[in-house]
């Protein structure tokens, strides 16, 4: 029964692949694709974004609003699908809105698309559907090795899209595989930094930043402030989200929101040497900033992990505190790193760290950061003492309220893992201010609430039993 199941779930996919093909030769939209193992989603939505402010309005862009990627998400988003409700006649609802989408007028010239994938084949199948005029790679991790058997297998089949590109291509310089790959590719090649401008005799970079710096806005919250340059132009921008390499996305943005124009009307989008402020907004959990209870801050990365990513929000924290909240302490919860495969041990233990030297209290979920990243910063001689391990995101949550209650300190509280079992994004929930933040927190639709109480049952029914 499962083998016929999976072979009609292949034949939708193909399907829906075909109806998405015909879809774009038929309108014919402009496409910019995203890829990398990090960053898909940020750097989409800020592209996204800002191409959609600088442009004329008769140029509507379109990217999805939730995380609609891979074999059934990339070919949704083309159709300008980026939901469904999964309730008894999803499906029948899901082919009516295939079926309207498809005889409908597109309603935009440029969508901007993650070319993500979680399994070796899924990047030809992306670009059997499509091919990007523009492809912009973030940064490769060793996120899905566990699917792909090393980091360097994940980033040849990211690679893959960039090199596909009609038009012109984004390489993040900061990675290895993307500085590898210039010589692959047969189009303009922009060359940006994810990490700042370091730039050397050797080197010019088509798009990088400096003089980053944050500050608190008029009512409380940290906003970013940093000098881009793409090309010979430079910008002076402000930015309501937060980390580095979110300043690297805008350089990448405003160089796409000029190439477009330039194409079409051989004109700027946007005037060289001007001071820009972006209100812009990401995914849910995407080092999302929010006020916790009793006067606590939260960084909020807890829709997924990597080791890259977990290293870039813990230099954020350390960043925000220092320029910002120099009276807080820092507590940071931390859940597996998934889908690491052999990798898991190593990437678990050198995490470790740069743990020790940001956070004051360290909280620990899961199985993997027990057995290495614990041991690891027992061995590197962090304080046993300021160390927590739950084997839940409820008892966890129960600690941190009453250290919150009973501590004195101010607390600056970092969350990130990786998604499924664990469910870190529920603390963030359970110890928000405002309780209407809450549908800017990841997994907290009806599907995602029950499947979560279930768990929840199950394992504190296992845990009394340990007991």
């Amino acid at each position: 029964m499962s083998r016929v199941l999976a072979w009609f779930r292949l034949v939708g996919i193909r399907l829906l692949g075909a109806i998405a093909r015909k879809y774009c030769v038929k309108h014919r939209p402009y496409i910019i694709g995203v890829s990398g193992s990090v960053g898909k989603s940020s750097c989409r939505m800020i592209v996204a974004q800002l191409c959609s402010q600088l442009l004329p309005s008769h140029y509507p862009v379109w990217t999805p609003q939730s995380n609609f990627n891979g074999e059934i998400g990339f070919s949704l988003s083309i159709l300008g699908i980026d939901s469904f409700d999964q309730s008894r006649w999803w499906y029948t609802v899901l082919c009516y809105r295939i079926i309207k989408a498809y005889i409908s007028p597109c309603p935009y010239r440029v969508a901007v698309l993650e070319y993500g994938v979680d399994t070796p084949w899924e990047m030809d199948f992306l670009l059997s559907i499509v091919k990007p005029h523009i492809g912009i790679f973030t940064k490769s991790d060793a996120v899905h090795s566990e699917q792909f058997g090393n980091p360097q297998r994940i980033a040849t089949d990211d690679i893959k899209m960039v090199t596909a590109a009609k038009r012109a291509v984004f390489l993040n310089m900061d990675d290895t595989y993307a500085r590898q790959a210039q010589n692959l590719v047969n189009v303009d090649i922009f060359r940006y930094k994810s990490t700042g401008n370091e730039q050397t005799n050797e080197t010019v970079y088509d798009c990088s930043w400096d003089e980053y710096r944050v500050s608190l806005d008029d009512s409380g919250l940290p906003q970013a402030h940093a000098r881009i340059s793409v090309k010979s132009f430079t910008y002076y921008v402000r930015i309501n989200l937060l980390g580095k390499e979110t300043m690297g996305y805008v350089s990448v943005a405003l160089a796409c929101a000029d190439l477009l124009l330039f194409h079409w009307e051989k004109k700027l989008a946007t005037d060289p040497n001007a001071e820009y402020s972006f209100h812009l907004t990401n995914l849910p959990s995407r080092l999302t900033f929010f006020h916790g209870k009793k006067s606590s801050l939260i960084l909020d990365s807890s829709y997924n992990a990597s080791p890259y990513s977990v290293r870039s929000i813990l230099d954020t924290a350390y960043f925000l505190r220092s320029e910002c909240y120099p009276g807080y302490n820092i507590l940071v919860v931390l859940g597996d790193m998934r889908e690491l495969g052999t990798f898991s041990q190593a990437e678990h233990r050198k995490i470790a760290a740069p743990l020790s030297m940001i956070a004051n209290k360290i909280i620990l979920v899961g199985q993997e950061t027990k057995k290495y990243t614990l041991d690891e910063l027992i061995k590197i001689g962090y304080p046993e003492s300021s160390i927590f391990h739950f084997g839940t995101s409820v008892l966890a949550r129960d600690f941190i309220l009453s250290l919150l209650d009973q501590d004195d300190h101010r607390w600056l509280i970092v969350v990130k893992w990786s998604q499924n079992t664990i469910f870190l994004e529920d603390i963030v929930v359970w110890i928000l201010a405002n309780p209407l933040d809450q549908s800017l927190v990841c997994r907290q639709n009806m599907s995602w609430i029950k499947k979560k109480q279930q768990f929840y049952a199950d394992a504190m029914k296992g845990y009394d039993k340990k007991i």
